[in-house]
Formats: C-alpha cells, structure tokens, sequence
C-alpha cells in the first residue's frame, strides 16, 4: 500500500533523511499525463547547515527555500533536493538517483523537475514521496564520500569528503 510522506517525516536532520529516503518513490505528475512517474529512490547525499558544501552558506533568493521547514522541493543548478530539517536551518538532500536513471540533472530533467517547482510542498499533487512498504536495513546501505564536490576554496577541506552519500545496494 502506497504513503504519501507527511510534512514531519522530512523534518529530520538531513542525514537521517538522506537514509530515510532510500528505498522511498519519488512521485511526479505531469500535465497530459494520466498517471504519475513512480521510481524509487536508489541514491542520496546529505547537506547541513553546519557545512560548507550547502548551498544554504550563502543566502540569497536563490536558495531561501533552504530555510523552510523540511518537506519542500528545492531545485538549483538542475537538481532536485528535498529541504530537510527545521526552520531556518538550512539543510537538504540530493537525489542523485532513482531506479534505473543515475546522476542528479538526469534524474531532474526525467521528472520534468525545474525551478518552477523549488519551494513546492512536497506533499502536494504535483510532487511527493511515497513509502509502498519496501524496508531497507542497514546493511543494504553502502556508506561513501560525496560526490562531485570540487576543490573550491568556499568549501572547507573536511566537508569534501563528509560520508553523506547513501546508495541502496
């Protein structure tokens, strides 16, 4: 049976999140479309606001919707993250993959996900997550570095290699 998340599940840190999402269905209905794109969510990777690798470093009106309370979409740069957390501490996971579709712009650009959608209360009708009963333990969770973190000097050599991706085995 099919859940549509509710607004407190995405209130978590976003590391706790970012775990909580595997194995969850990223939902997206199109117009013209009868039915909605169902896949599941196979990677993750966490962003705190502790850290300086978040887009929420720097506010501006391109990333105030970090500092919502968790449950909204955040899109930027083409990918599509899910606000984590409380208010006004801005956090957020990357979907970096879904059931046969990896890498985050692609991921994006499947689900028709633009930056027309950041700030869309992910548990709308137009894009939600759903837990369908599928359970993931632990030891299917391998654990890595983040990805694609460049050598920049606004990101803090500790917080490249921070062990916040999450990928379902």
């Amino acid at each position: 049976m099919q859940k549509k998340m509710n607004g407190a599940f995405y209130e978590q840190d976003a590391v706790v999140l970012a775990k909580a999402l595997l194995g969850k269905v990223l939902c997206r209905k199109i117009d013209g479309k009868p039915e909605p794109i169902r896949l599941r969510i196979t990677e993750t990777e966490a962003y705190m606001d502790n850290d300086s690798a978040c887009y929420g470093v720097l506010r501006n009106s391109n990333t105030e919707v970090l500092f919502s309370k968790g449950g909204c979409a955040f899109v930027y740069g083409g990918m599509f993250m899910v606000v984590a957390g409380p208010e006004e501490k801005p956090q957020n996971v990357l979907i970096r993959s879904v059931d046969g579709i990896s890498g985050p712009i692609k991921v994006a650009n499947f689900f028709q996900i633009d930056k027309s959608l950041s700030g869309e209360d992910l548990t709308s009708d137009a894009i939600w997550i759903e837990d369908d009963g599928v359970i993931v333990d632990e030891q299917s969770i391998r654990v890595l570095c983040r990805k694609g973190l460049s050598e920049s000097d606004d990101i803090k050599p500790e917080d490249r290699c921070k062990p916040w991706r999450f990928i379902l085995n």
